[in-house]
C-alpha cells in the first residue's frame, strides 16, 4: 500500500511537468507570433482518487500547476455525472481542446455501471486516461476494452508499482495502450514520451482508419517501444494491428495484420575517422501462421529497393464482405492500401505460400569504408529514423483460432575504425532488439463479437 501512495504521489509530479510542457508549448507559440492573435487550445486535467473526488484543473489554476506552484483544482466535483456535463467530448474528438486523466482502481471499483459508463464513453470520445501500471488490467476490463492484456510482467516494468499504463482510443475496437516505466527516467522524458506518443497515436489511428477498406473490423492492437540496452544511442518501437473482415462466408474468416516497426538514432557521428555509428543495419521482420491458418495476401512483395511504391491486398476478397451486417453495404470494400519509401533500403522478400510464412529482410545502407580516410556516411534513413509497415491476411476455417508466431528483429550498430596505413579493419558492436513471440486469436461468439486474444509477449 506504502509503494502505491509513493507511485501517486510521484504520478502527481509527472503531472505536473506534463502540463509544464503542454502549456509552454502553446504559449512559445503566442510569443513568437506577438504582432497577432492566436487561439490557445484548452487543455483540462482531472484526478479522480475516490468516486466522490474529482479534481479539475484548467485555465490560470493549470498554468500555476504547470510551473509547480501548488494551488486549489479550478472545480472539485462530488458526482461524476456532474464532470460528465461539462466535458466536451466533440471539441476533445476533433482536437479543438485536450483533456488528461488519471484514475486510481479504488475509484472504478467504487463506481456503479453508469459510472463505468461515463468513463468509457470519455475514453472513446479521446480522453487520455491513465492509472498505476499494476491497474492497466482491471481499468481495461472495468471500461469493457477487452479484458486482459496477457503479459509477462514484471516488478521493474509491466505489472508493477514503478509504470504508468495509459490508454487512448476512438472505439471500444480501435485503441492503443501502452506501459511507460518511470524509473530510471527523469521526469521530463517520461511525459515527453507520453506526449508524443499521444500525438503519434491519435495521428495513426486516423491514417488506418482511412486506409484500410471498411469491412475490417479492428479487434486488437499492441505496442512495443523501448531504448537499446547498450551504450549505442537509439530507440526501437514495434506496434501489430489486427483486424477481421465482417464476411459473409459460412466457411471461412480472414484476418488483416498490419504492423509498424521503427527504429530511431540518437546522435550518429561519423566525423572524428576512428568511430562511426551508431547506425540501424536491418529491420526485419517474420510471421509464421500456425495451426491450420493459410496466407491469402501480403505486401510489399518481392525484393525491392530504391524510391517509393505503393502496394494494396485484399481486393480480391470484397465479394465475401457481408452485406447485411450492422453497419457495412455491399459496396464497401476490403482492399487495404500502404506506401512504401525504399530509398537506400533493400528490401528482400522470403515469404512461402507452403509453409504459410511471411519473411522479409530489410536492410538499410550504412557507412562505405572502401576509400578510407574518405568515408562514406550511413543513408539517413540509417542515420536517423526508419519506419516501414508490413501487412498480410490470414485465412482461417469458420470459428477456427488464428495462431501467429511473431518475430521482429531491428539492429544497430556502432563502428570502431583501426588504421594499419594500407588496410583498416572494422570493430562492430551491435544492438538488437529480437524476442519471438506467439498470439492466438480465438475466434468471435458471433460474427460481431469481438475476439479473445491471449499469448505470450516479449517485455518492452
Amino acid at each position: 500500500m506504502e509503494n502505491k501512495k509513493r507511485c501517486v504521489k510521484f504520478f502527481l509530479v509527472n503531472c505536473v511537468v506534463i502540463l509544464t510542457m503542454l502549456v509552454s508549448m502553446s504559449f512559445s507559440v503566442f510569443a513568437e507570433e506577438s504582432e497577432e492573435d492566436v487561439t490557445i487550445r484548452p487543455i483540462s486535467f482531472l484526478f479522480m482518487m475516490k468516486k466522490d473526488s474529482i479534481m479539475k484543473f484548467s485555465g490560470e489554476q493549470l498554468q500555476s500547476l504547470a510551473k509547480g506552484e501548488l494551488v486549489e483544482p479550478t472545480l472539485t466535483y462530488t458526482e461524476l455525472k456532474t464532470a460528465d456535463s461539462e466535458m466536451n467530448l466533440i471539441d476533445i474528438k476533433s482536437g479543438k481542446s485536450m483533456a488528461f486523466m488519471f484514475i486510481t482502481k479504488d475509484a472504478i471499483q467504487a463506481l456503479a455501471s453508469d459510472g463505468l459508463s461515463i468513463i468509457s464513453n470519455w475514453v472513446t470520445g479521446g480522453v487520455l486516461i491513465s492509472c498505476l501500471g499494476q491497474d492497466g488490467d482491471f481499468l481495461k476490463e472495468a471500461l469493457g476494452f477487452g479484458g486482459s492484456r496477457a503479459v509477462i510482467s514484471s516488478d521493474e516494468l509491466l505489472g508493477g508499482v514503478s509504470d504508468l499504463f495509459v490508454l487512448y482510443a476512438s472505439s471500444k475496437t480501435v485503441f492503443r495502450e501502452i506501459n511507460f516505466p518511470i524509473d530510471n527516467l527523469g521526469l521530463d522524458k517520461i511525459m515527453d514520451n507520453i506526449v508524443q506518443w499521444f500525438l503519434e497515436t491519435k495521428s495513426e489511428l486516423a491514417a488506418e482508419e482511412n486506409r484500410a477498406g471498411d469491412a475490417w473490423e479492428s479487434h486488437y492492437t499492441k505496442e512495443w517501444k523501448g531504448s537499446y540496452s547498450t551504450s549505442n544511442s537509439g530507440t526501437y518501437r514495434f506496434l501489430i494491428n489486427v483486424q477481421k473482415l465482417i464476411d459473409n462466408s459460412s466457411t471461412k474468416d480472414w484476418y488483416l495484420v498490419s504492423t509498424s516497426l521503427t527504429s530511431s538514432i540518437h546522435g550518429y557521428d561519423c566525423a572524428n575517422l576512428s568511430t562511426c555509428g551508431p547506425y540501424t543495419t536491418k529491420v526485419d521482420y517474420k510471421v509464421a501462421l500456425l495451426s491450420g491458418a493459410s496466407l491469402y495476401d501480403y505486401m510489399p512483395t518481392g525484393t525491392v529497393g530504391g524510391g517509393s511504391k505503393g502496394f494494396s491486398i485484399g481486393g480480391g476478397l470484397d465479394g465475401s464482405v457481408a452485406s447485411d451486417s450492422v453497419g457495412v453495404g455491399g459496396n464497401f470494400s476490403a482492399s487495404y492500401s500502404e506506401s512504401y519509401d525504399f530509398t537506400d533500403v533493400t528490401l528482400t522478400d522470403k515469404t512461402d505460400f507452403v509453409s504459410n510464412t511471411v519473411n522479409w529482410e530489410c536492410r538499410l545502407r550504412g557507412p562505405d569504408y572502401t576509400w578510407y580516410p574518405f568515408i562514406t556516411p550511413a543513408s539517413g534513413v540509417s542515420a536517423n529514423s526508419y519506419t516501414w509497415k508490413p501487412s498480410f491476411i490470414a485465412e482461417v476455417k469458420e470459428g477456427a483460432s488464428l495462431q501467429l508466431q511473431i518475430d521482429p528483429t531491428i539492429e544497430q550498430v556502432k563502428d570502431t575504425i583501426y588504421f594499419y596505413v594500407f588496410w583498416a579493419d572494422i570493430s562492430r558492436s551491435s544492438s538488437s532488439w529480437s524476442n519471438p513471440f506467439t498470439i492466438t486469436i480465438d475466434p468471435p461468439v458471433t460474427k460481431s463479437s469481438k475476439p479473445v486474444v491471449k499469448g505470450v509477449f516479449p517485455l518492452l
